[in-house]
């Protein structure tokens, strides 16, 4: 699923397999300051935003758990989707994501990280780098589906 981020500043997509993925990642990268539309599918897998309530309701209503309980749940069962789709964040628009997507099918792992932080900071404009923030996420669950794996495999 691809999802726009409705944000005040710079336009960022996100990919998520399912919903509650989409969610949870947009809840950790804005504290309920942004919200997702899908633009995939049926185009019905929208999260609004959350400023200061609301968030318990809707995380229940959509997945049967608050925020919290859904956040858990993900960490503890769905932790490398979530690192995938924190990974995915793009500033630019949908177009410009299928655009880079393209060029990116020739390049190793390194040349597409370098073109692809390259391309964020010369697309940035806000201050608030909603792209490194994912990607700092991305890498804080990753890590941590690592070490849960790693200890679980010790058992």
């Amino acid at each position: 699923m691809l999802f726009s981020i409705i944000n005040p500043s710079d336009p960022y997509t996100l990919e998520a397999d399912d919903l509650e993925i989409a969610a949870n990642a947009v809840a950790l990268i804005g504290h309920g300051a942004y919200g997702l539309q899908e633009l995939t599918g049926d185009k019905s897998g929208n999260v609004p935003i959350f400023l200061e309530t609301g968030h318990d309701e809707w995380f229940t209503k959509q997945f049967g758990r608050d925020f919290a309980t859904s956040l858990n749940h993900v960490m503890a069962n769905r932790a490398p989707d979530l690192a995938k789709a924190l990974a995915s964040v793009f500033i630019g628009t949908p177009a410009d994501k299928r655009q880079f997507d393209q060029d990116a099918r020739d390049w190793d792992e390194d040349e597409f990280h370098l073109k692809l932080t390259e391309r964020h900071d010369a697309k940035r404009t806000s201050m608030n780098d909603i792209g490194r923030i994912a990607w700092g996420l991305a890498d804080v669950v990753a890590n941590s589906a690592l070490a849960q794996a790693e200890a679980g495999g010790e058992g």
